[in-house]
């Protein structure tokens, strides 16, 4: 008799045992058919957490320094031409007001130059007249003195003949190009010391005076 209740209490808790695994098992499979996550294992007491490692350090990225900042250009006026105004150069005028003897100085050109022993208009010449001309008509306030020069090779009676040749071809192309001829007057002034631009015996100097000049008068 104690022998057949010792077999049944040893079925029973073979049984419960039995059920307790099974129970735990069910635990499991339900755990990962609802999360789709194997449930982690038990960390045994007394031992220390698997090492997790650390997220990498972000490298310092190189800056380049700003470039400079570029400085503003200032704007400036152009040279003041130096020596006489009368001898400026064409466009170097600032603030010229149109109509003006600055204006036909600076913007025009008074001035045309011949080679040695010649009363002949080159090209360049002509340009300037060509200007000189559009302008006297644009002004008709302004008359005109054409006044002729020579610095040539022979006596001083022979460069004012020349001057005044030079002179009369330069005030007939005016006329050609539409100025009253009443308005224009030629003279000659040959070499006169007072009136050369340079005395020196180089052809530089020499060619420059070797020109005719309009110069402009009021109107009577």
């Amino acid at each position: 008799m104690t022998m057949i209740r010792s077999g049944a209490a040893t079925m029973i808790a073979g049984v419960a045992l039995a059920m307790m695994l099974g129970g735990c098992a069910a635990e499991r499979f339900n755990f990962a058919s609802l999360t789709g996550k194997q449930q982690a294992a038990p960390v045994a007491q007394g031992g220390a957490p698997a090492p997790t490692s650390a997220p990498a350090m972000a490298q310092p990225v190189a800056t380049q320094p700003a470039p400079p900042k570029a400085t503003p250009a200032v704007w400036a006026p152009p040279a003041t031409p130096t020596g006489k105004v009368t001898d400026a150069p064409v466009g170097a005028g600032v603030n010229v007001q149109p109509g003006g003897n600055e204006d036909f100085i600076v913007n025009v050109g008074r001035r045309v130059f011949f080679t040695e022993g010649s009363a002949q208009l080159t090209n360049i010449a002509r340009d300037t007249l060509d200007n000189q001309a559009a302008w006297l008509k644009r002004f008709p306030k302004w008359n005109a003195k054409i006044q002729g020069f020579a610095d040539d090779p022979g006596t001083d009676a022979s460069n004012m003949t020349l001057g005044q040749q030079r002179a009369e071809v330069v005030m007939v192309y005016l006329v050609s190009k539409g100025v009253a001829a009443g308005r224009l007057r030629a003279k000659s002034y040959g070499r006169e010391k007072q009136r050369i631009v340079r005395a020196c015996t180089d052809a530089s100097c020499t060619a420059q005076n070797r020109r005719v000049i309009t110069n402009l008068e009021a109107a009577r």
